[in-house]
């Protein structure tokens, strides 16, 4: 007899351990995911800083009309990248620069913003 409330204490034991453990795990995660929302606001003002910082271009952009003409529109969602965009459409960065007249990607391309992606037919 002694043994099976042995036993069965032993299984309460460890099933308020694994509880336990869960309620850790989802604490430590929980934590983390707000250090890493606060993080991710701090790196984003100081890119924005950083931006902001940078001198205008002083010297004029002349953009070449050499482009395919035909191609698609595409509207830019957050982390895009123009080689990614160049990439995933088989275009090239050149290409998607001198259609859109863009100067700068990392300043000049916007999430929302709809940009035409030329693609040789």
């Amino acid at each position: 007899m002694k043994l099976a409330n042995f036993s069965a204490a032993l299984e309460r034991l460890q099933q308020d351990y694994r509880a336990a453990d869960a309620d850790n795990k989802t604490t430590i995660i929980a934590e983390l995911n707000r250090k890493m929302a606060t993080l991710t606001q701090q790196v984003q003002v100081a890119i924005d800083t950083v931006g902001g910082a940078q001198p205008k271009i002083s010297t004029p952009v002349h953009f070449s009309e050499d482009y395919p003409k035909t191609g698609v529109t595409y509207t830019v969602r957050s982390g895009d990248t123009l080689s990614a965009i160049a990439r995933a459409h088989g275009s090239t960065v050149k290409h998607i620069q001198n259609a859109n007249k863009i100067v700068n990607p990392s300043r000049d391309l916007q999430v929302g913003q709809t940009i035409f992606i030329p693609v040789t037919p």
